[in-house]
């Protein structure tokens, strides 16, 4: 369950957004796990198994929100996107 309700509570606050749980698994990055050349394969087939197709899904002015810096690797390296942490997207409204 993790901090993934929490998180959803505070992004759903801000006002006319549209949330949306990609519910697409996981990574696969584990941390330093992904970085590790002899991993390569077993990452980059987990991430792209639901989690990339997902990104890549995402339509055009949607922002990704991925705490994870993982993760946030994962959406570049493969789904050439862009994911924000949820503290950084926050403070980018508030300014």
């Amino acid at each position: 369950m993790g901090l993934l309700p929490a998180s959803m509570r505070l992004l759903s606050r801000i006002p006319s957004a549209g949330l949306v749980d990609l519910d697409a698994g996981y990574c696969g990055m584990t941390g330093s796990f992904g970085y590790h050349k002899q991993q390569y394969d077993i990452f980059h087939a987990i991430a792209t198994r639901r989690f990339i197709t997902a990104v890549k899904s995402m339509n055009a002015g949607d922002v990704l929100v991925a705490p994870a810096i993982s993760c946030r690797h994962q959406v570049h390296d493969f789904g050439q996107a862009a994911g924000v942490h949820p503290a950084v997207l926050i403070r980018t409204l508030l300014q």
